[in-house]
């Protein structure tokens, strides 16, 4: 009697220290998946964040593109317009006397005063 006694209790006392390693297996376990969820959860966090970056310089470059688009559509607009303009100049002093003249001044208006000088100067002289 006294060897199954014994036995049970040390059975007992095999099955309490079997509980006990399971749970502290099921505490261990616990603890290391909090661990990786936390490693995890931080991974997904850098990812996302690298994501956010990624979208914020993409559209930081569209709108560079867009800027760089309208200005080069305006100065296009720009250019056309006084080419535009030069040729309404043009076909007046063709037609009118009084705009070629205008014109021509501005085109080479000092060489004018330099003829005009000159002529002057010429003037004197024969005086």
């Amino acid at each position: 009697m006294t060897s199954s006694v014994t036995s049970s209790y040390s059975a007992d006392g095999l099955r309490e220290q079997s509980q006990e390693s399971a749970g502290s297996l099921y505490i261990q376990s616990q603890e290391r998946s909090d661990v990786v969820e936390e490693i995890s959860s931080r991974k997904l966090l850098f990812i996302s964040r690298c994501y956010l970056e990624i979208a914020i310089a993409k559209r930081c470059r569209l709108h560079k593109l867009i800027r760089q688009r309208f200005a080069l559509a305006l100065k296009i607009q720009q250019e056309d317009f006084a080419l535009i303009t030069s040729r309404k100049i043009q076909s007046r002093a063709t037609v009118d006397p009084v705009a070629r003249f205008i014109q021509s001044t501005r085109n080479d208006g000092s060489s004018r005063e330099l003829q005009y000088y000159a002529s002057s100067r010429k003037d004197l002289q024969t005086q």
